[in-house]
């Protein structure tokens, strides 16, 4: 009576454990790891959506309101030198965020201790919370926070093509 299937014996809770310990990788590998794979966002392809939460790709972080007829984000981007640096465009209702922060020249060399600012490549699509004028699109990057205001489609406009915003860069 013993020749029973060993899966029957199993603790179910064992898949818990396993997801703890992917967990435990990800702190060793660090975000940057996923983020720096061919496709830029390596952390959820192919996988099912309770891993989808391990892994943050969510940069930059951003904070989207609405006042009266404007749509403003900020996106807390430090890093940032010049324009070339990173690149915005709109289409309706969504901004499309890319760029690059470079190590800055004055970083001490050496091996890290401990690493959690962001470097390197990185884009994010956020889903405005209305459709947006892409002519009517202002950006300006200050002490690392880049403020972009836009103006809501009014009805019956016509829609535009994706469009390439130009970011104001304003000194300390």
């Amino acid at each position: 009576m013993g020749g029973g299937n060993s899966m029957n014996n199993q603790n179910p809770f064992d898949f818990l454990k396993q997801l703890g310990q992917l967990g435990n990788l990800q702190k060793m590998l660090g975000d940057n790891f996923w983020n720096a794979m061919p496709n830029g966002d390596a952390a959820n392809v192919n996988m099912p959506p309770s891993f989808s939460g391990l892994w943050n790709t969510n940069f930059p972080l951003i904070d989207v309101y609405e006042q009266g007829r404007q749509v403003i984000v900020l996106a807390d981007i430090p890093g940032l030198f010049r324009p070339s640096d990173i690149s915005l465009s709109v289409e309706g209702n969504r901004l499309w965020m890319k760029g690059n922060i470079q190590q800055p020249p004055n970083t001490p060399q050496g091996q890290f201790a401990l690493s959690e600012r962001h470097k390197g490549a990185f884009e994010r699509e956020v889903a405005l919370p209305a459709r947006v004028r892409k002519d009517k699109v202002q950006a300006i990057y200050r002490n690392g926070v880049l403020e972009i205001y836009m103006v809501r489609e009014e009805e019956g406009h016509d829609t535009l093509r994706k469009n390439q915003v130009p970011i104001q860069f304003e000194d300390h």
